[in-house]
């Protein structure tokens, strides 16, 4: 068991519930990073083989592992004779898209006698939980939405992203002065937005 990709792993499996769709998953995170960057963030080195397998929805470790070994992908990972060290991951989250979420990573560069430091875990590592939208979610433009849920902008963005839209910043009135929340800015300029919405809360969303 290797420590830097069990906690890559936890991090991916938490990141999947607001980073997927009905019809999709993606070993591109929510930072937009790929498998080595976000491998290399938790610590992995770099001279290393690398691979991950991730799926969501199935309830237990033999029905992920089957999922895996029907796929021809996925199953070359799991046979493949490079790697040395693994993490893994599952993280239930109910009334979310999928509830189950699997991550499993493989490197090919022993570091399981290694101990991580303990993480300093601030708001902006931890992925939001998603809240419900309601109206009709555009894929890109403008929209007029409505929080069905309360919560954080970056769960108003979590939301957004399982309807399929990718929100570059949302919008809306506090205070009688029009109040915008750009997704991936840093927290200054972010500052004047609610800390946190109300349910029914009316906004609007800018999806790429």
């Amino acid at each position: 068991m290797s420590p830097a990709l069990q906690a890559a792993s936890e991090w991916m499996a938490n990141d999947m519930i607001g980073n997927s769709t009905a019809t999709s998953l993606s070993h591109t995170d929510s930072l937009g990073r790929d498998i080595r960057p976000r491998f290399s963030s938790f610590g992995y080195t770099a001279n290393s083989s690398i691979r991950e397998n991730i799926a969501a929805g199935q309830k237990t470790g033999l029905e992920v592992m089957q999922g895996w070994m029907d796929s021809p992908g996925h199953r070359v990972n799991n046979l493949s004779t490079d790697p040395t060290v693994v993490g893994m991951a599952l993280v239930v989250r109910p009334g979310t898209t999928f509830t189950y979420y699997w991550a499993l990573a493989f490197g090919s560069a022993d570091d399981s006698e290694t101990t991580l430091p303990v993480p300093v875990v601030t708001p902006a590592s931890v992925p939001a939980v998603a809240i419900a939208i309601t109206g009709s979610v555009p894929t890109s433009g403008v929209a007029l939405l409505q929080a069905g849920g309360a919560g954080s902008a970056s769960s108003l963005i979590s939301g957004l992203a399982i309807r399929g839209c990718t929100a570059t910043s949302v919008w809306l009135v506090t205070g009688g002065a029009l109040q915008g929340y750009l997704a991936g800015a840093p927290a200054f300029v972010n500052a004047s937005f609610p800390a946190s919405v109300a349910a029914g809360t009316p906004f609007i969303a800018v999806c790429k």
